[in-house]
C-alpha cells in the first residue's frame, strides 16, 4: 500500500508536461536527411503529425558550396523562401520543432518559417542534430525568433548517430519522451491545409537534398564530429510480490481506492492531491 502512495506522490509532483498528440506538430527542416530521420522517428514513437520545411531554391549538394551558402545567409541576416511555407498553427498547442547545426546557429531559412507563424503562447520542444557542437545556440535563436513562445530545452543527438544507429536512436528518444511528456493522447490526429505535411515515410518531396543515403551529416560544412554520443538503453521491467494467503478484505479495498485515484489524476492532478491526503 505504502508503494502506491509513494508512486501517486511521485506523480503529482512530477515536471513533465502533458500534451494531446492531436493537437501537436512536428516541424523540421533537413540538408542531409538526418534530421528528417530524426523527425520521422519521433513521429513513430508519438504518433504526430509532420510538416517539413522545404526550400524554394535547393541548397548545393557540394559542402564548400553549401558553406558559402550559409556564411553569406548569416552574415546577411538573410531569410531565404520556403516552398509553400505553413503560415498557421492556431489548432496546435505543442510544436516540436527540429533543425541540424549550421555555424553554431538555427539555417536561416528555419527563421524564415518561424516568423511567419503566430506562437505565442504555443509550447516548443526543439530537438536538433549536430557534428559535435549539442544544442549550440538552437535554444537562443529560436526564443528570438518565435516571440511569445514557452520554449523548452534543446533534444540534441549526433547526426551520423541519428543516420547508423536507429536503435540507440530510438531509446534515446523514448527516455525524451519519458522525460518530458506526462500524458501521450493519441486521439483523432489533426490535420492541417498544407501540401507539405509528410506521412512517416523517408521521402524527397522536392529537396533534393534530404537522401538519407547522404553520408555526411546536416552538420558537416560547420561542426568537427565528435566520436560517439553512446545510448544508454535503459530497460525496466515490473516486478511484483506474491502473497501465498493472499491480502486480505480490507487490503483489497484500500488498495483499490488508491488505484482508482490513480487513474484520476489523468483528469485532475488537485483531485488526486485531496484522495493522497483522505488516504494518509
Amino acid at each position: 500500500m505504502k508503494y502506491i502512495i509513494i508512486l501517486l506522490f511521485l506523480f503529482v509532483f512530477s515536471s513533465q508536461d502533458q500534451i494531446d498528440t492531436s493537437k501537436a506538430l512536428i516541424i523540421y527542416f533537413t540538408r542531409t536527411g538526418n534530421t528528417e530521420l530524426f523527425a520521422n522517428y519521433i513521429k513513430e514513437k508519438m504518433n504526430i503529425e509532420l510538416f517539413k520545411i522545404v526550400p524554394a531554391y535547393p541548397y548545393p549538394e557540394d559542402n564548400d558550396e553549401m558553406s558559402k551558402v550559409c556564411q553569406e545567409e548569416q552574415s546577411s541576416n538573410a531569410r531565404p523562401e520556403i516552398k509553400d511555407p505553413l503560415t498557421d498553427v492556431s489548432e496546435y498547442d505543442t510544436i516540436l520543432l527540429g533543425t541540424p547545426i549550421w555555424y553554431d546557429h538555427i539555417p536561416n531559412i528555419v527563421m524564415t518559417q518561424l516568423e511567419k507563424l503566430n506562437l505565442n503562447g504555443k509550447t516548443i520542444y526543439p530537438f536538433n542534430t549536430h557534428g559535435g557542437s549539442g544544442v549550440g545556440s538552437t535554444v537562443t535563436d529560436i526564443k528570438q525568433y518565435a516571440i511569445g513562445a514557452n520554449v523548452k530545452d534543446g533534444f540534441p543527438l549526433l547526426g551520423t548517430y541519428v543516420k547508423d544507429n536507429k536503435e540507440g536512436a530510438m531509446n534515446d528518444i523514448t527516455n525524451w519522451i519519458e522525460k518530458n511528456f506526462e500524458i501521450i493522447i493519441n486521439t483523432n490526429s489533426a490535420s492541417i491545409d498544407n501540401t507539405n505535411i509528410e506521412n512517416s515515410s523517408i521521402e524527397s518531396t522536392g529537396d533534393s537534398n534530404s537522401s538519407t543515403e547522404s553520408t555526411s551529416s546536416d552538420n558537416s560544412i560547420t561542426d568537427n564530429l565528435s566520436t560517439d554520443n553512446s545510448s544508454t538503453n535503459n530497460t525496466s521491467s515490473d516486478t511484483t510480490n506474491s502473497n501465498k494467503d493472499g491480502p486480505n478484505d480490507d487490503e483489497e479495498e484500500e488498495e483499490e481506492i488508491a488505484l482508482f485515484a490513480f487513474s484520476e489524476i489523468l483528469k485532475c492532478k488537485y483531485f488526486l492531491v485531496l484522495a493522497l491526503l483522505s488516504l494518509m
